[in-house]
């Protein structure tokens, strides 16, 4: 969920401040094996 207002003061005059890119959910590390795969989207 991408967040479209600001929780503070309600603006929507947003900017990225800290992209963290692709990263992976708790505890749903890939093995060996599942590295060479694609990444399902």
């Amino acid at each position: 969920m991408i967040a479209t207002t600001c929780r503070s003061c309600g603006s929507r005059e947003l900017e990225v401040v800290l992209s963290l890119g692709s990263t992976p959910l708790a505890n749903a590390l890939l093995s060996e094996e599942q590295l060479m795969l694609p990444e399902p989207r």
